[in-house]
């Protein structure tokens, strides 16, 4: 196992001077400045070094492999590469169209093989991942759109609902107050045409149409008619008792 160090000095690519090396070595020096470049001088200087067994090429030269991530993000990716997190370092590797291979974190391309830097040249990059993320957040962001457009028609149609609902009991309460009104005239109609029939019959006051007991000053009124005679009678022998018992004691004084 790889034992844990101090990180060692940046390996870094002199810049040809445009006067001397030309556009071509400076198109040669971008190019190295490329993932599959960097990882391809990664992969040599371990196994060159005692961090072999960190990672390492296979032994046909097809594919590479990550035997310690650990010790590697630590130790030799801050050598070649920006990144300091391993999966940051695997995200750059499926942008480059790297595959898995069988083997557990090994990774492997068509044209990244051992002893051929030539082919890193047809390595392209790729952008499946972030495109098929931004796909999907269009989508979604459409989704959301289109729920807030329809939660907003569902109010305009409730509050239009509660607008009519609205009108109509305005209309409904006006049309039984006119309704009561007319009732009202009614009545006093009807009590003023009787009132010579019946004299304990009152018209109604201003604002007292739907009192209907005040219509009537004498409760008997509503009782049989032989009730009624029975209850005068009472009326006059109670008169005539009160005079005989005034006359008693006027001569008793």
């Amino acid at each position: 196992m790889c034992t844990r160090k101090a990180i060692p000095r940046r390996v870094t690519f002199e810049t040809p001077s445009k006067s001397v090396a030309g556009m071509q070595e400076q198109q040669q020096f971008q190019q190295q400045q490329t993932f599959p470049f960097k990882l391809y001088n990664m992969l040599e200087y371990a196994c060159d070094s005692e961090f072999g067994s960190c990672i390492s090429w296979t032994a046909d030269g097809s594919a590479f492999i990550i035997h310690d991530k650990d010790v590697m993000m630590d130790n030799i990716a801050p050598m070649f590469f920006n990144q300091t997190k391993f999966r940051s370092f695997t995200r750059q590797l499926n942008i480059w169209g790297f595959v898995r291979t069988d083997t557990i974190d090994g990774w492997r391309h068509n044209h990244f093989l051992r002893g051929r830097p030539h082919l890193l040249n047809e390595i392209e990059r790729t952008q499946v991942k972030r495109s098929e993320k931004k796909s999907f957040s269009i989508a979604k962001a459409e989704a959301l759109a289109q729920q807030a457009r329809t939660a907003v028609n569902s109010a305009k149609n409730v509050a239009v609902a509660a607008n009519e609902t609205s009108s109509r009991v305005d209309a409904q309460a006006q049309s039984f107050q006119s309704s009561n009104a007319d009732n009202s005239a009614y009545v006093g109609m009807a009590v003023a045409a009787a009132a010579p029939q019946f004299p304990f019959a009152q018209a109604p006051a201003q604002g007292q149409g739907s009192d209907f007991p005040c219509l009537f000053q004498d409760s008997t009124s509503l009782l049989p008619p032989s009730v009624q005679r029975y209850s005068s009678d009472e009326t006059i022998n109670q008169a005539a008792r009160t005079r005989t018992e005034q006359a008693g004691a006027i001569d008793r004084y």
